[in-house]
C-alpha cells in the first residue's frame, strides 16, 4: 500500500515560549501526521493460461475479485488478488474479458 505523510502543526491554547519566539509554534505545538493510503498492485494479465503481460496499477480504491476495468485499453475482470512477501504491493491476477461478437 502506498503511504503518502501529510503533516500540519497544531497548537493547543498557551502563550509563546522564549526559546520559540518568532517560529509561529507555541510551547504546547504538537505535529499531526495525516495518512492518504491509496493500493498498490503488481497484475498479471492472462488469457487463459498463456500470460500476455504484467506490470503495476495503483488506485486509491482497493479492487475486488470479480470487479471489471481497463488495463492498457482492454477489459479485464480480477481473478485473483493476494499479498506479496515483503512487498507493499498486492499481486492482482486479471484475465481477459471475451470480445461480445
Amino acid at each position: 500500500m502506498k503511504r503518502i505523510a501529510n503533516w500540519a502543526a497544531t497548537t493547543d491554547t498557551g502563550t509563546q515560549a522564549a526559546s520559540n519566539s518568532g517560529s509561529g509554534l507555541s510551547a504546547r505545538s504538537r505535529i499531526v501526521f495525516v495518512v492518504v493510503a491509496g493500493v498498490d498492485y503488481r497484475y498479471e494479465l492472462r488469457r487463459g493460461d498463456e500470460l500476455v503481460a504484467t506490470g503495476h496499477l495503483s488506485r486509491e480504491q482497493p479492487l475486488a475479485v470479480g470487479e471489471r476495468l481497463e488495463i492498457g485499453g482492454k477489459h479485464v475482470i480480477v481473478r485473483a488478488i493476494e499479498p506479496l512477501l515483503g512487498k507493499h504491493e498486492l499481486r492482482l491476477v486479471v484475465q481477459l474479458v471475451r470480445d461480445r461478437i
